[in-house]
């Protein structure tokens, strides 16, 4: 079981193609549901997840202390709002099966301004803010704002 989970990786099941599923589908019963969902929609973001984006994000060194900050935040939240900012920076609400390669930016317009996500590159560009807290709250407006706009949450 465990080295059909570490063989199967998204892109190798193809429902249109009738000989791969013959041999495949039959497998996946020995799959859990958690199994299945992360080989079909990827993982949870989790705390974990976001460690693992943390650890290879690539980070501009004029917003070193706002990625600091944003990291920071993002493991207090729960898991939703989590999933919620995931979606906002990336445009899905579950992450890639072995993490995903963001980029953090600057962004002119200091505490005034609000952060900007570009979606089909993960790339998510960071004011200077000047406290934490204001990072806190100028992200879950973006958030918020851009929830509303789409549908899987």
């Amino acid at each position: 079981r465990k080295g059909l989970v570490d063989a199967i990786s998204p892109g190798h099941i193809d429902a249109a193609d009738a000989l791969t599923c013959r041999w495949t589908t039959p497998h996946f019963f020995l799959l859990t549901a958690d199994e299945l969902q992360a080989q079909w929609s990827g993982a949870a973001v989790s705390r974990s997840f976001v460690a693992s984006c943390r650890a290879t994000a690539t980070v501009h060194p004029e917003v070193a202390q706002q990625a600091q900050w944003l990291w920071e935040v993002l493991d207090e939240l729960d898991d939703a709002e989590r999933a919620r900012w995931f979606r906002f920076l990336t445009g899905s609400s579950r992450g890639p099966r072995g993490g995903a390669n963001l980029r953090i930016g600057p962004r002119a317009g200091g505490d005034g301004a609000f952060p900007f996500a570009h979606a089909c590159v993960s790339s998510l560009d960071l004011p200077s803010y000047s406290s934490r807290e204001l990072l806190r709250e100028r992200l879950g407006a973006a958030v918020k704002a851009a929830h509303d706009k789409f549908t899987d949450l």
